[in-house]
């Protein structure tokens, strides 16, 4: 038997951004982005017809550096999608230089939403059957972590802890997948460490602890 899949996706987006410097707080930066986004994707195989999936997104996001020392970011985005609840998400981040400027504390939060792959949904022949009664996921998420500058910044540490809620989350079920009920947490550690050990040769390394 020949089995045939493909899929197509196409996007088209546009971005555009509008940077200014004020002299208030010690001198400051600020960056603002606005951003539009179009996808379209489209999926067929030998046992099923023609699905397809199309999503307009429209994004701001502002951050601003204060004294060379303070930095922040929020964004915002929203989603309108034709199979899915249309969503809108955001996410807020911060860091803060110390009077060493070699250790920088940072942190983040967010709202995300993911929406179900077209494999997810509609398989792809042999073995794994799809689900289209699949919801998206959508979920909470922060960190807090700290990076440590060492001999003139040619070694880089980061040792970041993170929590994630996620609701109805996507997971394997035999042949299949399905959305889990209530609310799934995922938390641990993440450690990263970056070496310039020559103009030639970088070393990056990085260990991640999850407890789900």
């Amino acid at each position: 038997m020949t089995f045939l899949s493909e899929n197509d996706r196409q996007e088209v987006a546009y971005q555009s951004d509008y940077r200014y410097q004020s002299s208030s707080w010690g001198g400051s930066e600020h960056v603002v982005t606005a951003l539009v986004e179009y996808r379209d994707e489209i999926a067929r195989n030998t046992f099923f017809k023609e699905n397809a999936i199309d999503n307009l997104a429209y994004a701001l996001h502002y951050s601003v550096g204060l004294a060379d020392r303070v930095f922040l970011t929020a964004g915002i985005r929203r989603d309108d999608n034709d199979m899915f609840e249309n969503a809108t998400t955001y996410r807020f981040t911060g860091a803060y230089l110390l009077d060493d400027e070699a250790t920088r504390l940072h942190a983040s939060y967010g709202k995300a939403v993911q929406n179900p792959t077209m494999t997810e949904l509609y398989g792809f022949g042999g073995d794994f059957v799809g689900n289209p009664d699949l919801r998206p996921e959508s979920g909470y998420g922060w960190d807090l972590g700290i990076e440590r500058e060492f001999w003139s910044g040619r070694v880089v540490a980061d040792v970041t802890y993170f929590d994630a809620r996620t609701e109805d989350l996507i997971a394997g079920a035999g042949a299949t997948v399905v959305n889990l009920d209530g609310t799934s947490q995922s938390r641990g550690i993440e450690w990263a460490a970056s070496a310039s050990l020559s103009a030639q040769t970088d070393v990056r390394m990085s260990y991640t602890y999850t407890d789900a």
